[in-house]
């Protein structure tokens, strides 16, 4: 019998690689292509991105984030999620993982601040736009001039800008719930491991004229085990996702190039400009041409 192409969420241990002295661990120029997933993963510590180059998606559950340049990612130890640059191009990113409970404890005092339990959520933002949060992306960017200069105090200048990002981190994200570890999480996890095969075929796949009967069977199971799962994993049916996706990568183009309405729906997958427009209008609320407008203000 034929072995089900499942892509696991595989955690990744941070942790272990974190220097003694001073524990953050760096990693820079990591270049993320359009390329298929292997896996889903998540951390044991908080992990914190920026995108210096490119665009595309990030997918954590049942959410759709597009990022562009200058955007800042936020994910903690729950939120198991993968990226996906834009058909064709790819991105450039650095990220620092640590553990502010531990790294940040001699610098603040306020444990609400270095709890890592509330950064999720279906209401917490995960991906930082620069245009929308001008001063999460530039507090990142001093971060890294602090680590790259490593000037006289650096670390302690470091600890210092930590703790005013978090700060404007929580501050961005409202008043929400977070959303604990839980049986039904896991169950969640485990629909979306399966239904993992079609979620990576459509990030790379949107564009076309994909059919569910397609989805399925690159899934290795039934059209209606399919829209099962989907609810289940991502609580949407396949067709609602695919438009979600497409709509978020129209936004991103939208938003980031100067290209024609019209093309940037062919680039996405819609035939018809009729259809872009209405599919546009119901899940962001405006034209595509008034988020474009809204977006350079």
């Amino acid at each position: 019998m034929r072995k089900r192409p499942f892509i696991p969420i595989v955690s990744d241990k941070k942790t272990k690689t974190l220097p003694a002295d001073f524990p953050v661990y760096v990693e820079r120029n990591r270049y993320q292509t359009d390329a298929p997933i292997k896996t889903i993963h998540v951390h044991d510590c908080l992990e914190i991105g920026f995108c210096h180059a490119g665009n595309g998606i990030f997918i954590c559950g049942d959410r759709i984030l597009p990022y562009s340049k200058g955007d800042v990612t936020v994910f903690n130890e729950v939120s198991a999620h993968f990226a996906s640059s834009a058909s064709g191009t790819r991105s450039n990113w650095t990220f620092l993982f640590f553990e502010p409970p531990v790294f940040l404890a001699d610098s603040c005092g306020k444990t609400d601040i270095l709890s890592t339990s509330r950064l999720c959520g279906r209401s917490f933002p995960y991906v930082f736009s620069r245009k929308k949060y001008p001063l999460i992306s530039e507090l990142f960017e001093k971060l890294l001039s602090e680590l790259n200069g490593r000037k006289k105090n650096y670390q302690t200048s470091f600890k210092a800008l930590m703790v005013r990002f978090l700060i404007e981190v929580d501050r961005a994200s409202g008043e929400h719930i977070s959303e604990p570890l839980s049986r039904n999480i896991k169950i969640s996890r485990n629909a979306l491991e399966r239904i993992s095969p079609a979620l990576n075929y459509l990030g790379n796949h949107y564009h076309e004229q994909v059919t569910v009967r397609e989805i399925a069977k690159r899934t290795y199971v039934s059209v209606e085990t399919l829209r099962r799962l989907f609810h289940k994993a991502v609580r949407k049916s396949p067709e609602k996702y695919l438009h979600d996706l497409r709509i978020s990568m129209a936004a991103n183009l939208l938003e980031n190039t100067s290209d024609a309405v019209i093309d940037i729906a062919g680039r996405v997958g819609y035939t018809s400009l009729s259809s872009f427009n209405r599919q546009f209008k119901s899940k962001k609320g405006i034209s595509p041409r008034e988020w474009r407008k809204k977006g350079k203000f």
